[in-house]
């Protein structure tokens, strides 16, 4: 298992932690479905 450090990660190296078989840019839009289903989210994220 991959330690998590707390610092700024860009989108799809976030993503790729959470979907590490995909290529960046699937696990990007898998992620960022993921945000869309979730009511709120979104506006969470970019407080």
């Amino acid at each position: 298992m991959i330690e998590f450090k707390i610092r700024a990660y860009g989108r799809m190296e976030l993503a790729q932690l959470y979907s590490p078989e995909l290529t960046g840019i699937a696990a990007y839009r898998k992620m960022n479905k993921w945000i869309v289903r979730c009511p709120g989210l979104q506006e969470r994220l970019s407080d």
